[in-house]
């Protein structure tokens, strides 16, 4: 468990890193599933999660539009 927080945590640095990097470029807007990302975050939150009493109450989401640099 220490070894793969670890490695998520240098995951999330160097994606910071990249970031930082990048340059100012045109930024266009798409649309983002809100609902799967609830999902994606919900399956890593819940394996830390386990054994405690937790109530998860999630409503209808949107599509949301983001803006991204091209």
């Amino acid at each position: 468990m220490i070894l793969d927080s670890a490695k998520r945590m240098g995951d999330l640095i160097d994606d910071l890193l990249a970031f930082s990097r990048i340059v100012r470029t045109e930024t266009q807007k798409t649309s983002a599933n809100l609902a799967q990302l609830v999902k994606e975050v919900l399956s890593e939150v819940r394996q830390d999660a386990a054994g405690r009493n937790i109530a998860w109450k999630i409503g209808a989401l949107p599509i949301s539009l983001e803006t991204v640099r091209c």
